[in-house]
């Protein structure tokens, strides 16, 4: 995956598709414990873990801050738990909870959407190296560039669909202002204000207010 460079330093939550990449959740070994909670959905067979992290593992329960969801077996659900817990996970967890969903489904792209729509920070990852990268801060000069390029869309044009064609689109707005910064230094701080989704196919969408 490729390096997250507008990662936020605050609380993070980890929702697990169990189903998915029952074998991920190994390679966060001791990092387990830096997650604020943790959960884990399955509807197949109860989840094996090797004798390593059984003591991370039982140090975490201890704590509460992990649960591992057994769901009736059916067609996506432990899509549908991760969703639901995702939904109250919202409620509960500060506002500057970062929420990183585990799996290779890209149907859970939704969920992040989601909750990107209500304005937290978000992502998808699919091993501990993604998850775990912390980024260089934004500067203030990207920032400012980002929020130029923010100011000239609007909701209901016809806004650069595709990462491609919205990176060329930035570079065309700041050459014409006389900026020089890397457009996808400027992406990546779109992404990171929860403005701008890119999902697994590079589709892009936007969040220009929070629903009611």
């Amino acid at each position: 995956m490729e390096k997250d460079e507008t990662s936020v330093g605050g609380p993070q939550a980890l929702l697990i598709d169990l189903d998915n990449c029952p074998q991920e959740i190994a390679r966060f070994g001791a990092s387990l414990q830096d997650f604020s909670r943790i959960i884990g959905c399955y509807a197949g067979p109860e989840p094996k873990v090797g004798l390593g992290l059984v003591p991370v593992l039982a140090k975490i329960f201890e704590t509460k801050k992990l649960e591992l969801v057994a769901m009736n077996p059916g067609k996506n659900a432990a899509d549908f738990g991760l969703a639901f817990w995702a939904g109250r996970l919202l409620e509960t967890l500060p506002s500057n909870t970062e929420f990183l969903v585990l799996s290779h489904d890209k149907d859970l792209d939704r969920v992040v959407e989601l909750l990107q729509a209500y304005g937290r920070s978000a992502r998808r990852v699919q091993s501990e190296s993604s998850a775990t990268q912390k980024s260089k801060k934004v500067s203030s000069e990207t920032r400012k560039a980002a929020q130029l390029f923010r100011n000239t869309l609007k909701p209901g044009t016809a806004n650069p669909s595709s990462r491609k064609t919205l990176r060329n689109h930035v570079q065309a707005i700041l050459k014409g202002k006389g900026i020089e910064i890397d457009p996808d230094r400027v992406i990546k701080a779109l992404v990171s204000d929860g403005f701008v989704h890119i999902n697994g196919d590079k589709k892009v969408t936007y969040h220009f207010s929070r629903p009611d």
